[in-house]
């Protein structure tokens, strides 16, 4: 989206139901949902680096400030958290309740990322060619990453998080099975519901 606007669209009939919301965001680079459709979040170049807004009225409801532009957006299923990426190499995980910031995990270059739907491990994909999983029970690096050719563009986890699959800057997509990654660092237990408190105190360089 351009010129820092943002919709909401009626995908039967086309037609702008909500907006044009006028973000601040010098360019709006993405847009995101809450779980439970009652917040809207923006993301994008300056004007504090997140929006949040009320999805029915657009009312703003609160600023997360970021010192870079941030390009990547992901709530977890049960709304309680954002998670933010970055173009100062960080991936930022928020309280939704008081906005206070949980974690700051490092990724340099990253670009993207995507959160399994049990909301235990995440995904980013960077410009430096990786794809790194992250344990969001410790928020360690689940170690070695998942080395590419060129750029990682985009990655997205299946909803039964068993596939991620990686779109690369040389043109491919890859699919990779996740249970393999996990059994060979012993943590296939994050394929498992159970409810775990995201870690409070992070800061992880890679």
């Amino acid at each position: 989206m351009d010129h820092g606007t943002a919709r909401i669209w009626d995908v039967e009939s086309g037609e702008t139901v909500l907006g044009p919301i006028k973000t601040g965001h010098k360019w709006v680079y993405v847009v995101a949902y809450s779980p439970d459709s009652t917040k809207i979040a923006t993301g994008g170049l300056l004007e504090n680096g997140i929006k949040i807004w009320d999805a029915t009225s657009a009312e703003l409801l609160h600023a997360v400030i970021h010192n870079q532009s941030v390009g990547s957006l992901t709530w977890t299923s049960d709304s309680n958290k954002l998670v933010s990426a970055s173009s100062d190499n960080s991936i930022r995980i928020f309280d939704t309740a008081t906005w206070q910031e949980l974690a700051i995990l490092e990724h340099q270059d990253v670009v993207y990322i995507t959160l399994s739907s049990n909301n235990r491990f995440l995904v980013s994909g960077s410009n430096d060619g990786t794809a790194l999983m992250w344990n969001l029970d410790t928020n360690l690096p689940i170690d070695p990453p998942i080395q590419h050719e060129c750029e990682v563009d985009c990655v997205s986890i299946s909803a039964d998080g068993k596939l991620l699959v990686t779109c690369c800057g040389d043109t491919n997509v890859y699919t990779w099975y996740v249970p393999t990654i996990l059994n060979e660092t012993g943590l296939e237990d994050l394929l498992s519901t159970s409810n775990v408190s995201v870690n409070i105190s992070a800061t992880l360089p890679v």
